[in-house]
């Protein structure tokens, strides 16, 4: 057994599970003993949260008073400021301020160290004093186009990180160019697959049986004018809309359902006729071939929608350009995949994935 510490910045209670809570979990699976620590943690961040306050607060709490929540110690970093954004001249004073921020769960050993994106690296100093033994290892969720800050740190620390850990080939590669130095890996997204080979209801019963039944689950980036044109089509296909997303398109074959937790997303992939990676363009979507997403989509053998400059060359994608014919191809070939010779055995679980991180595995 391991005692292994995550220093992420999501919220270990939020509906949004990202990588870092399966990997969490899976390493108790794995017979670990985890801790999930919420990094930054500040009044700032606070007064600026509008989504899961009460988890937010909560959480501050946890800082304190760790809480065990499914076999995993839930704490949290709490400090006055933090960098925020993008760098400044108060930078240094900033990080002072951080560094002497307070967690009571982070100030014991651990064997294995592993970090999320951006400011989590802030305490890599603090931990390697406490943990000079420690693997620490460095797991991409995201790229880093999303603000400077995040790329300014990963730059300070990532030849630092015993192994630096990506859910994407092309992430792999663009960081190898970068940092030629750092010892860099790609371990896709896996799933739980006992949690997905459970019975489900299906929640597409109320329809007409003629009903053809498309999903995108997700948090952001929804491109609604595909959605738009998909729904004018044709009246029989509906489209089920998993996430936090404004109503801007109102058509009776348009539901959306609002944020849900996780595994009640799952039915909804389960009976979709076809999943939707309709995002909008941003910058290095390219990078995004084999999504959490994707993955779960996959692992049910559905055909993916997907815009063209994602680049996603996969048997089961089918990209289609903005246009009415295009889209209206791409659902119908999608609609003609001959799902029961798909392989997915490339397909791991986050229990694989979390013994590859956290033993010395074979590089």
């Amino acid at each position: 057994m391991k005692k292994v510490l995550f220093l992420s910045g999501h919220l270990y209670n939020s509906k949004r599970q990202a990588n870092f809570h399966h990997i969490a979990s899976a390493c108790v699976e794995n017979g670990h003993n985890v801790t999930f620590c919420t990094v930054p943690n500040s009044f700032t961040t606070l007064l600026r949260q509008r989504h899961n306050y009460m988890e937010r607060l909560k959480s501050f709490i946890y800082a304190i008073f760790p809480k065990v929540i499914n076999n995993i110690e839930v704490s949290s970093y709490i400090s006055v400021v933090y960098p925020y954004q993008k760098t400044t001249r108060l930078n240094k004073l900033i990080e002072y301020l951080f560094y002497h921020g307070y967690s009571k769960s982070i100030n014991k050993p651990f064997d294995v160290i592993i970090f999320e994106n951006g400011i989590p690296f802030l305490l890599y100093s603090k931990l390697k004093v406490i943990n000079p033994n420690a693997r620490f290892i460095y797991r991409v969720s995201d790229p880093v186009y999303k603000h400077k800050l995040v790329a300014f740190y990963e730059k300070k620390f990532i030849n630092q990180f015993d192994i630096v850990s990506t859910p994407s080939a092309s992430i792999t590669q663009n960081l190898q160019d970068q940092y030629p130095e750092a010892n860099i890996h790609t371990h896709y997204h896996a799933i739980n697959k006992a949690l997905f080979l459970k019975e489900y209801i299906n929640p597409y019963t109320k329809f007409k049986s003629s009903s053809i039944h498309f999903v995108f689950v997700g948090a952001s980036k929804l491109d609604y004018d595909f959605l738009k044109i998909a729904s004018s089509l044709s009246e029989n296909y509906i489209f089920h809309i998993v996430g936090p997303f404004e109503q801007k398109i109102n058509k009776p074959n348009i539901q959306y359902y609002g944020e849900l937790k996780f595994e009640n997303t799952i039915p909804f992939i389960k009976y979709a006729d076809i999943c939707m990676q309709t995002l909008i363009k941003f910058p290095q979507c390219e990078t995004f071939e084999r999504t959490l997403k994707f993955t779960q989509y996959s692992f049910f053998k559905k055909p993916i929608l997907s815009p063209e400059y994602m680049k996603i060359n996969e048997i089961n994608s089918f990209n289609y350009k903005l246009t009415n014919d295009s889209i209206d191809k791409a659902i119908k070939d999608g609609l003609d995949f001959k799902h029961e010779n798909f392989d997915i055995s490339w397909i791991r679980s986050w229990t694989e994935i979390a013994d590859d991180l956290c033993n010395e595995f074979p590089l």
